[in-house]
């Protein structure tokens, strides 16, 4: 006779605690083709988990929120729209280039996408989704999104806020960075205006609204719309576009322009920065030793 070993099998779990945590666990198979394909949605009064045909039933008025832990292996979660509890999702590290793919449901979703090739769609509602492995994508989708990124240095990845009013965080980069809609990356300066020059191939960012960057000598680049700009450390240069902008230039000797719009400072560090507010009546929080063009308002 022919006998399976237990050992061996490695399988999902799901559990409810009292308090009402739905708790899904992958079962960490490093093998691609084992891969978790989970699919969590409402069913008339119920909340389902489906992995691989296999589904668990909990009523729905007793889960007050999501846990979902993928480990380890090329998994596939889909969170369906008529979901609409937070949910706090970890990818686990993927095991081939196929990487994991994240698909958020409704209710606000905070999402830790560790693999290499990746996928994580927010969807609707206030997310935060962040980049923690190599070359992934990530999607804000609806909602006021914030996507972060913690890889080390620039990877090739995409980040894009969707509708809302999305938020961009590099801040903990220690490098010298161009930070914009657009090609993100480290820089070197041509006669004098910054180029996007590698080590590490630049990252790509759309739809965009506030841009935070980290301890480098960065430039920073705002839209047309009402943008918050956070500068962080190092001798930064930002520029915020048309719009009623707010900009921080953290600490460090920094060179902020509002240009058009009513625009609002930060600037209040012990350093001498330079604060330009251009077209519109401007207002700084700022040291004395500043030095300021075209700003109405101090306060």
């Amino acid at each position: 006779m022919l006998l399976e070993s237990l050992e061996s099998r490695r399988l999902m779990s799901v559990s409810l605690s009292a308090a009402g945590v739905l708790t899904v666990t992958g079962k960490n198979d490093p093998n691609p083709a084992n891969g978790d394909h989970i699919n969590i949605y409402v069913s008339g009064s119920n909340l389902k988990v489906n992995d691989n045909s296999a589904v668990s039933t909990f009523q729905l008025t007793k889960v007050k929120s999501l846990v979902v832990n993928l480990r380890a292996g090329d998994d596939n979660l889909t969170i369906d729209p008529n979901v609409t509890l937070p949910s706090t999702i970890d990818s686990g590290t993927a095991t081939s280039f196929a990487g994991d793919v994240i698909q958020g449901g409704s209710g606000p979703d905070l999402i830790y996408l560790r693999s290499y090739y990746g996928l994580a769609k927010g969807g609707a509602g206030n997310d935060t989704l962040q980049n923690l492995g190599g070359i992934n994508i990530l999607s804000g989708d609806g909602g006021d999104d914030v996507l972060i990124n913690k890889a080390v240095g620039t990877t090739e990845s995409k980040f894009a806020g969707g509708s809302g009013t999305d938020t961009i965080d590099y801040s903990t980069a220690t490098y010298n960075m161009i930070l914009r809609n657009g090609q993100v990356g480290e820089y070197f300066l041509s006669n004098g205006a910054p180029v996007i020059n590698g080590p590490g191939l630049p990252d790509a960012v759309e739809t965009m609204e506030n841009f935070y960057s980290g301890s480098g000598n960065d430039y920073i680049y705002g839209t047309s719309g009402n943008n918050i700009i956070r500068a962080g450390a190092g001798k930064d240069q930002v520029r915020a576009g048309a719009g009623n902008d707010t900009i921080n230039g953290g600490t460090g000797e920094d060179a902020l322009f509002g240009e058009d719009g009513n625009d609002t400072f930060y600037s209040k560090d012990s350093t001498k920065d330079f604060l330009s507010g251009g077209i519109g009546t401007d207002k700084a929080n700022k040291d004395a030793i500043d030095v300021i063009n075209s700003v109405e308002a101090s306060f």
